[in-house]
């Protein structure tokens, strides 16, 4: 399964860099407050759309928003380098299951696409709506495009331009970007990006048994699985210069399934740890930021990296995840070194708040003294 929560972005607008002709079409819509106009009336230009960007985070993966609009159009255009089965069971058979008419190409780029996944592929060009094509310059089929266009009802659509290709990691993982392009009917953006589209699948060649008789795949000397799981047991504290550093007390913890749990999974999604507090420092927490969390309840200590940061009115909640594989070390036996080293202290706890960069090492040496670093 491919993630859940939809990703927000901001939304803008794009308009052409050409002053309108006199006498504007009267057709044009005012959805958007400006005006959007038949493409009659600019000739050759970039029409009004409608832009956001998605980045994409564990917690708010690209998956979910995907999802929606396959459930949503008429038809989808799908040019990406690299694909899974999972991710096109997620994100272009449900569309297909209703009849959509969908045309996804795809490459060879690196032969890293598995076979598996071809002949899954072929199997849904054998509905009527489904076309599938391979990508071939004539002296490779090393595709690199990332475009998506949903058709949706009445014409309009929306269109995918960036990074992510249509594979479980590429719909999930950190390091995404995609700018989201809403495109009216007519307009001559619109016209751009479907020709830019139909220049690419006019190279394409049907994914026939020929071609999967031909097909090699990449070695692989590990599962994916396996791989993440090094990475796991590799993991290794390495803050950044200048790392931005702060502390939490963590003095209540909420079951799953409680009124609060159930809030916050609403607004992180799946989170593997997460902290909820009114103080206004919180406000200025990013991802990537490092938390000293101090936890009362269990009595112990360690240091995660926030990954999502979530408004909830006035308090804040931000999710974390450890940035050793054993983070949580007994705060009653580390008391005494940590403040020696000079760690806050109000009364007989820690203080909430920012902390000098300078005590990230210090804390690191006293929390994990073996981690290499």
């Amino acid at each position: 399964m491919l993630g859940a929560k939809p990703v927000d972005g901001d939304a803008c607008m794009l308009h052409a860099t050409v002053p309108p002709p006199a006498r504007q079409n009267k057709e044009g819509g005012g959805t958007t407050g400006r005006g959007l106009t038949s493409a009659d009336a600019y000739p050759g230009i970039l029409m009004t759309a409608r832009l956001r960007m998605l980045n994409s985070t564990p917690l708010r993966p690209l998956a979910e928003r995907m999802s929606e609009l396959a459930d949503a159009c008429t038809a989808l255009d799908v040019a990406t380098a690299f694909v899974t089965r999972d991710a096109v069971d997620h994100a272009i058979a449900p569309a297909a299951e209703r009849g959509a008419r969908v045309r996804f190409l795809t490459g060879t780029f690196g032969n890293t696409t598995r076979l598996m996944t071809f002949r899954h592929l072929a199997s849904m060009a054998e509905q009527d709506t489904v076309a599938v094509r391979v990508w071939n310059c004539g002296s490779h089929g090393n595709l690199h495009t990332k475009l998506y266009v949903w058709t949706l009802e009445g014409g309009r659509r929306v269109a995918w331009i960036g990074s992510a290709n249509l594979t479980d990691g590429g719909l999930q993982n950190d390091g995404e970007l995609v700018a989201e392009v809403e495109l009216a009917p007519r307009s001559s953006s619109l016209a751009e990006v479907q020709r830019a589209f139909e220049r690419e699948w006019s190279r394409g060649m049907p994914i026939d048994d020929a071609f999967l008789r031909a097909y090699r795949e990449a070695p692989r000397t590990h599962s994916l699985t396996d791989v993440f799981r090094r990475k796991r047991r590799g993991k290794r504290a390495r803050p950044s210069a200048g790392q931005r550093f702060f502390a939490v007390l963590a003095s209540q913890h909420h079951e799953d399934g409680s009124p609060k749990a159930e809030r916050i999974g609403r607004l992180l999604g799946a989170a593997g740890g997460w902290y909820d507090g009114g103080q206004r420092f919180l406000s200025d927490v990013r991802t990537g930021d490092w938390c000293l969390h101090v936890d009362t309840v269990d009595d112990d200590i360690g240091i995660v990296a926030v990954t999502d940061v979530e408004a909830d009115g006035r308090r804040h909640v931000f999710a974390f995840e450890p940035i050793v594989d054993d983070p949580w070390k007994p705060l009653r036996k580390l008391r005494a070194s940590l403040v020696r080293i000079g760690l806050r202290t109000a009364g007989s706890g820690f203080r909430s708040g920012w902390l000098d960069p300078s005590m990230v090492p210090k804390v690191l040496a006293v929390l994990y003294p073996d981690e290499k670093r």
